[in-house]
């Protein structure tokens, strides 16, 4: 997270993004949010946090109007990295996959797995730094299906922007403090609970293979 206050030698991310949001007005978050949603790593959530900050300590800007411009960049953002990823990751991944080891049986693995598990991948990335902008991506690549993928994007796409501008908002500036240090430890939280899951998919990796071709081959015929 850039720093909201101005320091010495360092540009003043809070100036910038004022004035940015001044001169454009609320959809310029919700472009930001939109664009680093659909897979693009620009700091959209930066662009968000810093206006809340601002329309808690100046009031020039409505809390409500930043919210409710950053729910609909995340829902539009997850939505056209969704259908990225359906349209292109997909056919890539069947076509090369193999030579970064993605076989057959683990891209069925992975869909099958996106088809149980990937509401509560849609949703809890959406709380954690770089996950966010590629969690839709993977979502599409990996065939989850549409409905569970909107229902999962929409309560997301609430509960991100009112949590993250609710705590930027009530605690102004101490918020450009703390919520680096909490990125940190819901990151490294994240990160453990992924190389749990992966150990786990690791161990059971020919079960779960079959498995997940089984439920692919009864879907077919159902």
């Amino acid at each position: 997270m850039l720093e909201v206050l101005p320091t010495p030698g360092r540009p003043c991310m809070f100036h910038f993004v004022k004035d940015m949001v001044l001169q454009y007005g609320y959809g310029a978050i919700t472009v930001a949010l939109a664009i680093e949603c659909a897979g693009l790593l620009i700091p959209g959530e930066t662009i968000f946090f810093v206006s809340a900050v601002y329309a808690s300590t100046t009031h020039h800007l409505n809390i409500f109007a930043v919210v409710a411009a950053a729910i609909a960049g995340a829902i539009i953002g997850n939505f056209i990295g969704f259908g990225l990823g359906r349209l292109i990751g997909a056919p890539l991944l069947t076509r090369y996959g193999w030579r970064i080891g993605l076989t057959h049986k683990r891209m069925a693995l992975g869909r099958y797995l996106f088809r149980k598990h990937g509401g509560k991948v849609v949703f809890f990335s959406r709380f954690v730094s770089v996950l966010r902008s590629f969690n839709a991506l993977l979502a599409g690549a990996s065939e989850m299906p549409f409905r569970n993928f909107v229902s999962w994007t929409i309560i997301g796409g609430v509960a991100w922007p009112v949590a993250h501008g609710t705590f930027a908002y009530v605690l102004g500036n101490t918020a450009s403090r703390l919520s680096g240090r909490f990125q940190i430890v819901l990151g490294l939280l994240v990160v453990a609970g992924v190389v749990l899951i992966l150990r786990f998919v690791k161990r059971n990796e020919c079960r779960l293979e079959e498995l997940a071709l089984r439920s692919e081959q009864f879907e077919k015929h159902v």
